[in-house]
């Protein structure tokens, strides 16, 4: 389905739309909020940890806690990245017009695009996959949604020329820092993943 996607004229505005959104907060130093419930909560919170790695402002709130006092950390030109599968999550479906009185704009990555959040938002990722599990039990919409946050990722990167050093500086620890550690920065070989 995905590929399918990517081939489709439509499809490839709104993706190149979404990451120049991203972009553009990298250049003016506006920070990339994520959010979502469920298992959708975590592939944005993975999503935050990786723009981090890129030294994109980044960080991720649980859905349900922004009207709790998080709006407070918005500044105008911010982003919020909402993920859902049904695009109909009850914590999130009013969040849009939220976030817009603070004058940030909203992006979504969902699995319907007939839904309330594709809508309500800015900049939007289609990401359909339907799940085998009950029909309902998320397992191939994470692997989707996962999916389409590489692409999006990997296009910063191409799009930008953020450096591999970049990436090295961000993540020393672990077993992938170890890795990045051991790596040519040489401008033969100087953006991540090359």
């Amino acid at each position: 389905n995905l590929r399918r996607l990517f081939h489709n004229l439509e499809y490839a505005t709104h993706f190149e739309s979404f990451v120049q959104r991203i972009i553009c907060c990298r250049e003016n130093r506006n920070r990339v909020y994520t959010t979502g419930i469920g298992k959708s909560g975590i592939v944005a919170k993975r999503f935050a940890s990786t723009l981090s790695s890129l030294s994109i402002p980044s960080q991720w709130i649980h859905g349900s806690e922004w009207t709790h006092g998080e709006l407070g950390n918005l500044l105008p030109g911010d982003v919020v990245v909402l993920f859902s599968n049904s695009g109909k999550t009850p914590e999130l479906v009013n969040l849009p017009n939220v976030f817009r009185q603070f004058d940030c704009d909203v992006l979504c990555l969902v699995g319907n695009d007939d839904s309330p959040l594709y809508h309500a938002s800015d900049f939007k990722i289609f990401t359909p996959a339907k799940d085998c599990l009950f029909d309902s039990v998320p397992a191939r919409s994470i692997v989707a949604q996962e999916a389409v946050c590489n692409a999006v990722a990997e296009s910063v990167v191409a799009i930008t020329g953020i450096q591999r050093a970049t990436f090295k500086k961000n993540h020393p620890g672990g077993n992938i820092g170890a890795a990045a550690a051991k790596t040519n920065t040489s401008p033969s070989n100087p953006q991540l993943g090359k």
